[in-house]
């Protein structure tokens, strides 16, 4: 009986899993996604920036 009741809560938690896992890689690529463009745009930003400074530092 306990050996049926394991495997019956195995299969439960496999199911379960199948059923969150494509809702978890979604959000995780889209957090991922959302991270790595922002730090492509402050990287952006800041290189902006720097050429601005340069640029005056050279008109000057």
């Amino acid at each position: 009986m306990v050996v049926k009741l394991d495997l019956r809560t195995n299969k439960q938690e496999q199911q379960a899993e199948q059923e969150r896992s494509p809702r978890h890689y979604i959000l995780f690529s889209l957090a991922a996604l959302f991270f790595i463009s922002s730090l492509l745009v402050f990287a952006m930003g800041g290189y902006r920036l720097y050429a601005i400074g340069s640029a005056r530092r050279a008109m000057a």
